[in-house]
């Protein structure tokens, strides 16, 4: 068996330099894994590397060897959606091997109507054994959106049948410094529904996280390997000026956007780096899509934001040219695991398939893309230690805001 201790390589020299924060020194790790009938390839790929994204984050220096531990929660549906499952915690472990024992067992099966179990997954991730001392990062591998945020033909329209509300619990996961990035995989989300983008977006804006586009399960390892590096980093520096940024919302004088910007200018002055997830920007707002996504988090319940959220006539997703299997770029770290063709609701109980197809544009049938511009090939994704950047800094403030004042936490409905 290899425990996270025994999978460590050589650390990367060199050492921080002043503008590099401090930063926690151990994490937790939790993967929330969509296992219905379209994610077979996912799941592969988050199996076959999970221990290089083990190694790598220790190598970054940010976490040490010894104190890295892993989580699994895999999730369908509600009865009678789905009677296999509706979701299994597989508790922490340091246990490389045991997690990929998980994550090999797992089939990708069933799944009934287009939302899923995501609520019922997110509250067992909240009330998890997490370590105080430990940096706090769950992410949500999924190409569907919860029940109860209005989309057609959900079975239980209202809200999950276990009165779980993601909105509510990831309130409370912000509040005990959970972190939540989601790493939507795409087009099928933004194809095949008119509400998750935005509300994705906007629940991994409360909790500091970021709403990641794949498209291609080849990069998932390097997008659940850069999204912990840059949240450790985040959290390092977040934790060095926690108390000025509590003080000043406490004050009320500012709004967290404005004070994320007067912050930013300082970071920027002082010559501020952290080590960055780099993707393809993917994702363009319209006003719309911006008006929807700060009623959802302005909203403290489902039932609340709905009837104030209207369908965006603009899709989010940009076009982009999906990479061919010929592509040379190796990501974060080269791959061995296979290209497959998206899943979609359509075909969630049929065959997987098991090649990419030749390059092309990616649309959304029933909704424009957004700036209809031509298509461009899709980089890989890399991390490099940049100069911190605006949307990052207000982040780290909206998760002060969430630990300190939840009251008063994110935009008003």
């Amino acid at each position: 068996m290899v425990t996270v201790n025994e999978a460590t390589t050589k650390p990367t020299t060199g050492e921080p330099t002043s503008s590099t924060p401090e930063t926690p020194r151990a994490l937790d790790l939790v993967f929330l894994q969509d296992a219905t009938g379209s994610q077979s390839p996912y799941i592969n790929a988050a199996r076959d590397g999970i221990a290089k994204i083990c190694q790598k984050i220790i190598q970054s220096q940010r976490i040490d060897a010894d104190k890295l531990r892993f989580g699994l929660i895999a999730f369908r549906d509600y009865e009678p959606q789905d009677y296999t499952m509706v979701a299994k915690d597989y508790g922490f472990t340091d246990n490389i091997e045991t997690i990929r024992n998980h994550l090999s067992a797992l089939r990708a099966m069933g799944g009934g109507d287009g939302p899923e179990a995501q609520a019922a997954a997110m509250s067992k991730a909240l009330n998890m054994p997490w370590r105080e001392d430990a940096m706090k990062v769950v992410v949500l591998i999924t190409d569907a959106p919860p029940h109860g945020i209005g989309e057609a033909g959900d079975f239980f329209p209202q809200g999950s049948p276990d009165r779980q509300d993601p909105l509510n619990i990831t309130r409370q996961m912000a509040q005990r410094g959970i972190v939540l990035h989601v790493i939507a995989c795409e087009p099928t989300l933004s194809q095949q529904y008119s509400y998750a983008s935005e509300f994705y977006q906007a629940i991994v804006d409360l909790t500091g996280g970021r709403m990641l586009p794949l498209l291609s399960a080849d990069s998932l390892p390097d997008y659940i390997l850069g999204a912990s590096i840059e949240t450790a980093a985040l959290e390092g520096l977040l934790k060095s000026h926690a108390s000025d940024i509590d003080a000043e919302l406490s004050s009320r004088s500012v709004s967290a956007e404005e004070y994320a910007e007067k912050l930013y200018k300082q970071f920027n002055q002082q010559g501020v780096k952290v080590d960055s997830l780099e993707v393809p920007d993917s994702y363009v707002d319209s006003r719309e899509n911006t008006k929807n996504i700060t009623t959802w988090m302005g909203a403290t319940s489902l039932q609340e934001a709905k009837g104030k959220i209207a369908p965006s006539t603009t899709s989010r997703l940009q076009q982009v040219s999906m990479p061919g299997p010929s592509s040379s770029s190796p990501g974060l770290f080269a791959s061995s695991i296979g290209s497959l063709p998206f899943g979609s609701k359509r075909m969630r109980t049929g065959p997987m398939f098991g090649g990419m197809p030749p390059p092309a544009v990616l649309t959304a049938p029933s909704m424009p893309i957004a700036h209809a511009t031509p298509a461009v090939p899709l980089p890989a994704s890399s991390v490099t230690s940049t100069g911190i950047q605006q949307e990052q800094v207000l982040r780290m403030v909206r998760q002060v805001q969430a630990r300190s004042s939840p009251a008063n936490f994110g935009p008003k409905a």
